[in-house]
């Protein structure tokens, strides 16, 4: 369990302003773009983690959920009569974390040495160090970028795509041009979000002129579910039921990202602001857990009802 005062070095008596302080300078010393290459991945882990701990210590809300029941509770919820309430709380990506805190995520722009928005395109891709480019390059590269379009399900469990792109000129030192076809084999692991960036750098084009070739960049690009939409790490269902099941009750079956068959239980009168919440139906995380599933209702009326039945129903609910 991850110990966030811990981490950000200052008591559990801290201060919301020693809690800023300390992430202040612990996020500008541990920004991957301000250590050497070879300290990147323990860069990268250890700026995730103190912007995980200030984002929980500096929110009030959250602060006091994880003092209570730890970061157990902080991410699998709160225990009440009823069972565990979900906090809601899933870490967001570092760099808008950063760039939130500082009002720019170019803090230091003069001590840069690769391009830390593509690095940190999404938080699951902190070790895909093949994503470093250098600033220094020159302004004239020119990079390919194709869309990888993948389902809600494919990005709930992870998969493979096969890519080949062609036509990719390149110069050589004589100055004659030649096209290149270069092939890909791509792991999508699961959890991944929209717009997540796959760089290979020095892969794409090279025309004459260039000092060096541009990249290849793999964008992803969520398809639309026809029944889940995506909220964070959370995954949102509308449910749609009978004004009578709202009011009497009923079993939601739902069907899985992966397969399996839900039956969640609804025992309470719900309305249309009504959510249950399903821990751990969610989408995966970097560390190993999921989020939630959050079912919401939309209750159907009765287009009409005949006067009996609006005698019985004045009856039962006078």
């Amino acid at each position: 369990m991850k110990d966030y005062y811990e981490i950000l070095q200052v008591p559990r008596s801290a201060s919301s302003s020693d809690i800023k302080q300390a992430y202040r300078k612990l996020a500008l010393t541990w920004h991957p773009d301000r250590v050497e290459i070879s300290d990147q991945e323990t860069a990268a882990k250890t700026f995730e983690l103190l912007s995980e701990a200030y984002e929980c210590l500096s929110t009030s809300e959250l602060r006091a959920v994880y003092d209570k029941y730890g970061e157990q509770g902080l991410k699998q919820g709160i225990p009440t009569e009823e069972g565990l309430q979900s906090t809601n709380f899933c870490p967001s990506n570092p760099l808008e974390v950063f760039e939130k805190f500082f009002g720019s995520i170019h803090v230091f722009d003069q001590f840069f040495t690769h391009d830390q928005s593509e690095f940190f395109a999404d938080r699951d891709i902190f070790n895909n160090f093949s994503g470093m480019k250098s600033a220094e390059k020159a302004v004239d590269t020119e990079d390919i970028v194709h869309e990888l379009s993948l389902s809600l399900a494919e990005l709930y469990l992870g998969t493979r795509r096969k890519i080949c792109i062609s036509d990719i000129p390149r110069t050589n030192r004589f100055g004659s041009v030649t096209m290149m076809t270069r092939d890909y084999n791509i792991e999508i692991k699961a959890g991944w979000k929209d717009g997540t960036k796959l760089r290979f750098e020095g892969d794409g084009p090279q025309h004459p002129g260039m000092a060096e070739p541009g990249d290849v960049v793999f964008v992803i690009k969520q398809e639309k579910h026809p029944e889940f939409r995506r909220e964070g790490c959370h995954l949102v269902y509308d449910a749609e039921i009978s004004l009578l099941e709202a009011l009497t009750g009923t079993s939601v079956v739902i069907r899985s990202l992966d397969g399996r068959t839900l039956r969640i239980p609804v025992n309470d009168i719900v309305d249309s602001t009504s959510t249950v919440v399903y821990q751990g139906e969610g989408m995966p995380q970097n560390d190993g857990s999921r989020g939630d599933l959050i079912v919401k209702f939309k209750v159907k009326f009765p287009n009409s009802l005949t006067d009996q039945q609006k005698a019985l129903l004045h009856k039962a609910l006078s």
